[in-house]
């Protein structure tokens, strides 16, 4: 297992896997989220911008799951201290590979691309009834930051 910078011939794989991402989480939480497709331009622009990588796990010779990084920074307002951090906007492990330790590999290289950067921490936000993806982030040692809530 290793784990690669996406190329724009990963295009199609990133694709196949987001589908997998997007599903999972309308059905964790249908009343903000539903099915659909991640643009294939989005996918082209962050593997070409500077400030993003996909990161992917290879096991040989096959595409089993990434991780998608992006430079972030705190708003301009002045109650905030300043913080220049990675955000890992996505990660999903295909379903047929989970539970080989993909996840944990690909969060490491996420957390060495944040250290390689010298942005100041890695963040992410995560639905509250993923509980399996909960686990391995605290397992991983990630730590409550803030909570979203909302009233209906």
């Amino acid at each position: 297992m290793k784990i690669v910078k996406a190329e724009q011939k990963n295009v199609g794989c990133l694709h196949e896997l987001y589908k997998i991402l997007i599903d999972s989480i309308a059905k964790k939480q249908p009343l903000f989220f539903h099915s659909a497709e991640q643009s294939r331009a989005f996918i082209s622009e962050q593997i070409s911008s500077d400030k993003s990588d996909f990161l992917l796990v290879l096991d040989e010779g096959e595409i089993y799951g990434f991780a998608l990084v992006v430079e972030n920074q705190t708003p301009p307002y002045s109650m905030f201290v300043p913080h220049k951090y990675a955000y890992l906007m996505d990660l999903v492990v295909d379903p047929v590979a989970r539970g080989r330790g993909y996840a944990q590999e690909l969060i490491k290289a996420c957390s060495y691309w944040q250290k390689e950067r010298n942005l100041d921490y890695l963040e992410l936000n995560v639905l509250t009834n993923n509980d399996e993806a909960l686990k391995l982030y605290e397992k991983m040692g990630f730590k409550d930051k803030d909570k979203h809530m909302y009233l209906v």
